[in-house]
């Protein structure tokens, strides 16, 4: 029996035959000159596109500090397409600011105005290239001579445990940075903000790098921070704590039914076996006493209860007591 002869070989060397005939050949010819009119038309129109040009501050002296640099400005340019293809294919442009041409000593700046910003862009550009705008329309450069303070920074957003959990920590390491800027802004300056932090429904360990927010002619070091936080399983937890009465005059003694307290209290679950009686303190108050009026009982109060446990709770918000002579 005769087996079904493939035909992809035979369709494989028609196109290839097709490619080499005089139609396929026609067929390209046309293709490829109508592209090229349809370049020359497209690049024969007025566009307008955005560039980006680099600037350079040179002739820096040693002791100074940049605090506030521009890398570079945005231009928007208006001309036909041809022109704007040859911008981009020289990629020399490069704006140079000289220190010691522009330096403000008094203002702590560099400064190019409007003006000045427009004539250097405007030479570096083709004669029939239109500017259209500058971002920024001025370059404001911010220095000093290595003057700084440590100032303290602080956490700006919200950091948020997930359902059964509870915060075990949150903290920002380094906790203070350097500041450089100019006497007047340092005298302003009592402390850093990271930038918007929001973090909900944590469960676990995150450690994050966070940026710090910028203040106009300031320059931290370091430029970021890292906030490192972890989220522990919560367990309620209690804690028998003795009630001390405060404030009682010499010769008497105050009594309290009970003498003890059961505190309550949410903590995380590696730190629960960690607490004691003494973190904790229950008192109640002498002066509470209203010598007008028989009480039967007297208010109690928390003065104090460790960091680390959190809604802490009393199981009653007065207690009875007795007044004895000693």
């Amino acid at each position: 029996m005769r087996g079904t002869l493939n035909p992809f070989p035979d369709k494989l060397r028609n196109f290839f035959l097709w490619l080499r005939s005089k139609e396929f050949l026609v067929f390209l010819f046309f293709f490829l000159v109508s592209g090229a009119f349809w370049v020359m038309l497209a690049i024969k129109d007025t566009v307008e596109k955005e560039i980006i040009i680099p600037v350079r501050m040179v002739s820096v002296p040693k002791n100074v500090v940049i605090t506030e640099n521009i890398d570079h400005v945005k231009v928007t340019i208006r001309d036909n397409g041809y022109n704007i293809l040859g911008y981009y294919l020289d990629n020399s442009k490069l704006i140079k600011v000289s220190f010691h041409d522009y330096s403000r000593p008094e203002e702590g700046k560099v400064a190019v105005s409007s003006s000045e910003l427009q004539k250097i862009v405007r030479n570096m550009l083709g004669r029939s290239m239109e500017i259209v705008s500058i971002k920024p329309d001025k370059i404001e450069m911010y220095y000093n001579y290595g003057d700084y303070k440590v100032v303290p920074v602080k956490l700006y957003g919200k950091v948020s445990p997930a359902d059964n959990y509870v915060m075990a920590f949150s903290r920002i390491k380094p906790d203070s940075v350097r500041v450089y800027a100019s006497t007047a802004r340092l005298a302003k300056i009592d402390s850093v903000r990271t930038s918007y932090v929001r973090i909900a429904d944590l469960s676990g360990n995150l450690v994050k790098q966070v940026p710090l927010q910028k203040i106009s002619g300031a320059k931290f070091e370091p430029g970021t921070v890292t906030l490192e936080t972890h989220a522990e399983v919560k367990v309620e937890a209690t804690t028998e704590v003795p009630i001390k009465p405060i404030n009682v005059p010499e010769g008497m003694v105050m009594r309290t039914f009970p003498p003890r307290v059961t505190v309550s209290y949410v903590i995380v679950e590696s730190m629960a076996k960690s607490i004691k009686e003494d973190d904790f303190s229950v008192v109640v108050d002498y002066n509470d006493l209203d010598a007008s009026i028989e009480q039967q009982s007297l208010p109690l109060r928390l003065l104090k209860s460790p960091n680390i446990a959190k809604r802490v709770k009393l199981p009653f918000s007065d207690v009875d007591y007795l007044l004895e002579s000693n």
